[in-house]
């Protein structure tokens, strides 16, 4: 079964108010800072899937060590 990320709103206030509002449009109803929106919402381009490691490598592909 595929698991989905959610994503919490932005700390940057601009970029957090046009999450909101494009949330607001979408759902119909106001956004808050506890609203989440699911990965499949972005463009394949949208989300970086780069992490680094606790040892300070980069790990590029993360389902080995979810």
């Amino acid at each position: 079964e595929k698991k989905y990320s959610l994503f919490s709103l932005p700390k940057d206030k601009k970029i957090s108010n046009e999450w909101k509002q494009a949330i607001s449009k979408i759902n119909g109803k106001p956004a808050s800072l506890a609203s989440h929106v699911c990965e499949l919402n972005f463009g394949p381009n949208d989300i970086s899937r780069l992490f680094y490691a606790w040892n300070n490598e980069t790990v590029e592909d993360v389902s080995n060590i979810i």
